[in-house]
């Protein structure tokens, strides 16, 4: 059975408890949502010590699916006082499914101000003294603690804004090279990490035992062969984003009238072309950059890029127009969990997770009117498309009630 990790940073108690069964069909931002609302009060200070930081993989972390893992970062949000999942690839969502936690949930407040880095391997948890890194920003940071801790190390950690308690601060991730080039970066979470006087996260799986379990590996494996085929058969995820990032994304939605100009006053940019994935490509190739690079263990799609200066979204954004992949979806999640899976059962996950974040919104004293567009979005025509945000307020509270 799959693990939390309960940090208690006023106390230095680390616990290791089983995961209740109502939490195994919960994961990444649906698993922050369920602890949000059983655990915390939806009126604490975002940087008190009621709040509480969540890691968390997704529903498949830890499994032989491709691109599962990515890390949730969640809590309440400095940023806009209401609940907030931020996400980033990486390697340590996988190494957390490897040592068998399906959570690291962070709670209270060290009583003086001092700094921690929480240290995770196969012999257990602890927290160490990390006053000697306080103000490193994270390329510093990650750098001084693959010296300390070896190079194998998967790294959770905050800079100086986070340590400043700056509301929109991020929580950066390494990626397989080692570098804190995957960030977290909405809704300031940075800062809640280091409201728990919390440096880092250091994890090392080497030597873990812990094994993934499965209704039926088998019906899994065969699930995962035909979805990984399904994803380099795209045009978009096998072909588009290999080569040109997902900067992609800038020319497609240019020409299709929806890039957010001018605060959303106008749908297209006559300068897109100037930040478009061609013209990264066509820049980085000069200066000796790379395209197709792979964020995280498990990646088939390798859409980012390094840009030299020095279930991820993009493995579903094409494939999911298949309903074959979605197929192969409900497949790899009966053959981990048991069970029938169809393509209802496998998207209510996602309605309930936004009806679980509106339940602690409501909660925190959000109301409708909060949940809505500016006025503008339904008067002011977009001119690249001529048209208005037409849905009506009884639409929107049919589709997740608040």
């Amino acid at each position: 059975m799959r693990k939390f990790l309960r940090v208690k940073m006023n106390t230095k108690a680390i616990v290791f408890e089983d995961a209740k069964e109502e939490y195994a069909l919960f994961g990444g931002r649906g698993l922050i949502a369920k602890i949000m609302n059983d655990e915390v009060n939806p009126k604490c200070d975002p940087l008190g010590p009621e709040n509480k930081l969540i890691l968390c993989g997704g529903l498949l972390n830890g499994t032989l699916a491709p691109n599962t893992g990515r890390l949730s970062v969640g809590g309440k949000s400095p940023l806009t006082g209401g609940i907030k999942e931020a996400n980033a690839g990486g390697t340590a969502a996988q190494m957390m499914g490897r040592l068998g936690i399906k959570a690291v949930i962070v709670e209270g407040k060290p009583r003086d101000n001092e700094w921690f880095i929480l240290k995770i391997t196969k012999d257990g948890a602890e927290l160490l003294p990390g006053d000697k890194y306080a103000g490193l920003n994270n390329y510093a940071l990650t750098d001084q603690l693959r010296k300390d801790f070896g190079e194998k190390a998967g790294i959770i950690s905050i800079g100086c804004a986070g340590e400043r308690g700056y509301r929109n601060s991020t929580v950066q991730v390494t990626d397989m090279e080692g570098r804190p080039s995957r960030a977290a970066a909405r809704g300031g979470l940075g800062a809640v990490m280091g409201a728990k006087g919390l440096k880092a996260v250091v994890l090392d799986a080497a030597g873990s035992s812990a094994e993934t379990p499965y209704a039926d590996k088998e019906k899994f494996r065969a699930a995962v062969k035909s979805y990984v085929e399904g994803i380099k058969a795209n045009p978009v995820s096998g072909k588009v984003f290999p080569a040109l990032g997902t900067a992609a994304l800038v020319n497609m939605v240019n020409a299709l009238g929806a890039l957010p100009t001018h605060n959303y006053s106008n749908g297209r940019w006559d300068k897109a072309e100037k930040i478009s994935g061609e013209k990264l490509v066509e820049i980085q190739s000069a200066r000796g950059g790379k395209s197709g690079h792979i964020c995280m263990p498990g990646c088939v799609v390798a859409c980012s890029n390094v840009y030299s200066l020095g279930l991820c979204l993009m493995a579903a954004l094409g494939p999911m127009e298949d309903p074959a992949n979605i197929g192969h979806l409900c497949a790899m999640m009966a053959g981990r969990f048991g069970g029938e899976w169809n393509p209802e059962r496998l998207f209510a996950i996602g309605v309930q997770t936004l009806a679980l974040e509106k339940a602690f919104n409501k909660a925190a004293g959000f109301t409708a009117k909060d949940d809505r567009l500016p006025d503008f979005f339904s008067t002011e025509v977009l001119p690249s498309t001529g048209s208005v945000f037409d849905f009506t307020d009884e639409e929107l509270a049919a589709a997740v009630p608040f």
